[in-house]
């Protein structure tokens, strides 16, 4: 096999160079990923041929080199998505781009390049691109379902045995066929093959660790100048204190797992606002009494001091630190408008959320299966996913109405209070998650400006997105006319959402909470920096 031998598509606003046309058989050149879509589509509907085979399929190789890195990001995600769908046949994707960054280059890899091309582009290595080809194993796709192995043994079973044993080996395989389903969902969104770091934190001095947990009891804690094997210090630290809790003992987890399950290019949704979330519900917890503040601090009572146990502590932690896992760094209503295969399986419900309670218990399982035991494992998984729910922000006026009520009712009232204890347990759990997720905007100022920042750069590259899809922009649905730019003004989007959800919100569970009326303040003083910078 030669470079002569297969089929290049770039997709690129500029010419290809004249090496790219000498090396390889054909050579294309669309200016989008939606060109790319439409060529590829057109190509699979026209030679839809049974004899071909997957190596004749799989001789296209298809270039990405975009004018910015973000936009071979975009592209990237674009096409990959409707090769793991099927509907744009194999094709083997690269990417080429002057970003020499060690982690820009695992980023594409991580979103399914099968290689990184540093321009500009010399000869020899456009002669081995091809190379990639052999080297490349297509996305997964629904994993087919087993057959049955017992045929052989059947005939010399009576009747009556047969008919049981097929109906068993029936639901065995419908049990592995929905094993499969689950699988393949993972390694569509999760790409759990993806390289992973180790990390040693015995590496760590004793004054770095030390800096560290201080960091961690400080309101103004932010995580962005520090490394991943900070962060994954981090949480084992928090997890630690934990662990140190009554009945808590059997309970361990490894940090790192946690942090493979985000993906690195989100600019919001990424293991930096994972900590960012668990780190305020350590502060917040620890302001309550139920763990020991570090470096020493007063401590609050609150309506929940005979309520949260040890195991409550555990699950909210993991909660935070998991609540976002698999992120693709699009919101809901792209996920439904773009009718993905989530989408179709949750039926446009909680989508993302379910999908990261999900991979979540799957951890859970991984570590503490024995340690949770029956009873307590359903209980357990019961409040983890229904605490992951409860930050979809779809479901956050009905959660507005039930703890207005809850807050008007004596916790201890039994013969007035409008909840079981379970279902009271859920919406404590959920008005603490639900706060600890948006506590960012309560920040010291310089801080929130980071945070605010990133989630607009995040929600621009989905309206780049959504424009190359054809779908409707999520920029459009704030309720704010767009800069010159066609950007979302920071601003004003920053000071509708502090004083329209989070300072009512802070108020409403700081009724049950009292440290949180010190979160709607600094909010507050927020929202008034923010409207002068209108």
């Amino acid at each position: 096999m030669k470079p002569s031998n297969y089929e290049l598509l770039v997709v690129s606003p500029f010419q290809p160079i004249a090496l790219l046309r000498d090396t390889f058989k054909h050579v294309t050149c669309v200016k989008s990923a939606k060109e790319a879509l439409v060529r590829l589509q057109t190509q699979q509907q026209q030679h839809q041929d049974p004899t071909t085979t997957t190596t004749d399929r799989s001789r296209r190789l298809l270039l990405i080199d975009m004018e910015n890195e973000q936009g071979n990001i975009i592209s990237l995600k674009l096409l990959i998505y409707h090769l793991r769908q099927g509907t744009v046949g194999n094709f083997v994707p690269l990417v080429c781009c002057a970003n020499d960054s060690s982690d820009y280059m695992l980023a594409c890899i991580h979103h399914g390049a099968a290689d990184y091309l540093l321009k500009p582009l010399s000869l020899n290595v456009i002669q081995t691109m091809f190379l990639a080809a052999h080297r490349y194993s297509p996305p997964q796709r629904l994993l087919p379902s087993p057959t049955s192995s017992t045929a052989s043994l059947k005939s010399d079973l009576p009747q009556a045995i047969q008919s049981e044993c097929h109906h068993y080996h029936q639901l065995k395989q419908i049990f592995n066929q929905h094993d499969g389903i689950y699988q393949a969902v993972i390694n569509m969104y999760a790409n759990p093959n993806r390289p992973k770091k180790e990390f040693d934190l015995a590496s760590l001095s004793t004054d770095r660790k030390t800096a560290l947990e201080r960091r961690l009891g400080e309101w103004g804690f932010n995580p962005f100048d520090l490394s991943d094997l900070d962060l994954v210090y981090c949480v084992s630290w928090i997890f630690d204190q934990a662990f140190h809790l009554p009945d808590l003992a059997p309970f361990r987890l490894s940090s790192g797992d946690l942090c493979h399950g985000y993906h690195a290019t989100n600019p919001y949704h990424n293991f930096y606002h994972a900590v960012d979330v668990l780190q305020s519900m350590y502060y917040l917890v620890s302001r309550m009494g139920f763990l020991h503040p570090h470096p020493p601090a007063p401590t609050t009572t609150s309506r929940l001091h005979n309520r949260i146990t040890s195991i409550d502590i555990l699950a909210l932690f993991l909660i935070c630190i998991g609540h976002d896992l698999g992120h693709p760094g699009v919101t809901n209503a792209f996920m439904i408008n773009a009718s993905t295969s989530l989408s179709l399986l949750f039926n446009d419900i909680s989508v993302l959320e379910s999908y990261h309670a999900m991979l979540l218990y799957r951890l859970i399982k991984t570590y503490w299966s024995d340690a949770l035991g029956a009873p307590l494992g359903a209980l357990f998984r019961k409040r983890v996913v229904n605490g992951v729910i409860a930050t979809d922000m779809a479901l956050h006026q009905d959660y507005m109405t039930k703890l207005k009520a809850f807050g008007r009712t004596s916790i201890d009232d039994k013969d007035g209070k409008p909840y079981d204890e379970e279902e009271e347990r859920l919406l404590i759990y959920a008005a603490l998650i639900k706060c600890a997720d948006i506590s960012n905007i309560a920040r010291p100022f310089e801080v929130a400006k980071v945070w605010a920042n990133r989630l607009v750069e995040e929600l621009q590259c989905q309206g780049q997105l959504e424009a190359e899809l054809g779908l409707p922009s999520c920029l459009n649905g704030f309720g704010l006319p767009l800069d010159s730019k066609g950007q979302i003004p920071l601003a004003a989007f920053q000071h509708q959402f502090i004083t329209k959800v989070g300072i009512g919100f802070f108020d409403v569970v700081g009724d049950i909470v009292p440290d949180l009326k010190n979160w709607a303040h600094m909010a507050r003083q927020n929202a008034s920096l923010w409207q002068q910078q209108q």
